[in-house]
Formats: structure tokens, C-alpha cells, sequence
């Protein structure tokens, strides 16, 4: 080696690693996964009837759950989300929700909710807001705007 080239060697470290990164995550799409009540939808009671499945047989660490929120259309999965603070009827209730979390938390099943804030629907209190004449900025800039399209007849 030339004097002037100067080598170091640095040992091994071990890096310190987030849960997400080794955990075995398992993507749940509730409305086709487990349907308790006989409605043809899957919901969060059919959900919960099989975590210990999930994480005992199959040996998943957490969950991903789609979307529960109330939506007004649910052909796009429920991400047309008129309430973010309750749970569509069709899946169950906010208290079946608590009832999810409890039981992930018992088996150490981690629960990931999708949350998509920008997929609420025009009746939204947050899009009325932002659309109403009295708007402040800060109600207009939750969401992007464009100018409409103005088509003249050919």
C-alpha cells in the first residue's frame, strides 16, 4: 500500500431493525375474506373469527385490513369514505372494531388499518367545507384543484 493510502476496517455492526422489516404481514380484504352473518360480504366479527388462525397456524405478525370506513360507494373498494371516524354498517360496528384490536393486541398481532385521506367522497364534511363560498384557505388546500374543462361542441 502507498503510505499515503490510509485502509480502514470497520467490523461488522448490527443494525438496528424496525418490526415492519422481518415481520410477516398478511393483506386482508375484508369485504371478500370472512362473512359472519350470511350477507355475502365479509365483515370484522368474520375477521376476528379467524386471527388465531392467521397468527397461530399460519404465523403471521401483523395485518393489513382494507378500508371499513363508511363509504357512499363501495364499488371502488371503499375508498369513497363519507366518515372516517365510523365503521360501515356492512362490516359491523365501532364496537366489533374495538373488539378487533383487543383480540390482535391478546395475540401480539400487530393491526395495520389502510387509511386513505384523500379517497373521501364529495359528501365528506371535509370536501363540503372545502367547496363552501365561505371557504378558508386552509379548507380548500386539503384537497388539489383544477380548472374545469370547458368542451365546445365541434
Amino acid at each position: 500500500y502507498h503510505s499515503a493510502m490510509r485502509c480502514l476496517l470497520l467490523a461488522p455492526v448490527a443494525l438496528a431493525t424496525s418490526w415492519w422489516q422481518e415481520a410477516k404481514i398478511y393483506r386482508v380484504l375484508v369485504p371478500s375474506f370472512q362473512d359472519s352473518n350470511g350477507d355475502g360480504v365479509g365483515d370484522l366479527k368474520g375477521l376476528i373469527s379467524k386471527l388465531s388462525y392467521v397468527h397461530d397456524t399460519l404465523g403471521y405478525d401483523a395485518l393489513i385490513v382494507s378500508p371499513v370506513f363508511e363509504a357512499v360507494n363501495t364499488t371502488d373498494e371503499w375508498h369513497d369514505i363519507s366518515n372516517f371516524t365510523n365503521v360501515d354498517p356492512i362490516f359491523g360496528t365501532l364496537d366489533d372494531f374495538d373488539s378487533l384490536v383487543t383480540k390482535c393486541h391478546g395475540l401480539s398481532l400487530k393491526l395495520i388499518l389502510e387509511w386513505v385521506p384523500n379517497h373521501s367522497s364529495k359528501q365528506h364534511p371535509w370536501f363540503q367545507q372545502a367547496i363552501a363560498d365561505n371557504a378558508t384557505d386552509d379548507q380548500k388546500s386539503m384537497y388539489t384543484w383544477k380548472p374545469d374543462k370547458v368542451s365546445t361542441p365541434n
